[in-house]
């Protein structure tokens, strides 16, 4: 499972969060198996978007509001879980993930690229 926790200094309005994967994983669509939670318990509560959009290499979630949060704790940040699948063995740079708001270009955020390692199970 894929955790996204986004912070919002204060309340932000048309949020676009992006995740683009790397190369070796691919989103389990939740619409083809309504399964893909069931069972789960997810570690806080999740932040449902007024859109979500799944595209062959990346995630786009959109929210209308999302609260300030007054920490940057995780109990205070938003929350987004979803399942990635390992498709493809090898080493990846997993990109950014973004955030903006779609009518202030001042308003931004990116978290650090990162690598990943996919192996195939034996």
């Amino acid at each position: 499972m894929r955790p996204l926790e986004v912070y919002c200094q204060r309340p932000a309005d048309n949020v676009v969060i992006a995740d683009l994967l790397p190369v070796g994983l691919e989103v389990e669509t939740p619409r083809l198996n309504s399964n893909d939670k069931a069972g789960l318990k997810l570690p806080r509560a999740q932040v449902t978007p007024t859109h979500l959009e799944i595209r062959d290499e990346r995630l786009v979630l959109v929210y209308e509001h999302l609260n300030g949060c007054a920490t940057n704790l995780p109990d205070d940040a938003h929350h987004y879980y979803y399942v990635a699948n390992a498709v493809t063995p090898g080493e990846f740079i997993y990109p950014a993930v973004t955030a903006e708001c779609m009518y202030d270009p001042a308003v931004r955020a990116a978290s650090k690229a990162a690598p990943v390692k996919v192996e195939q199970k034996h």
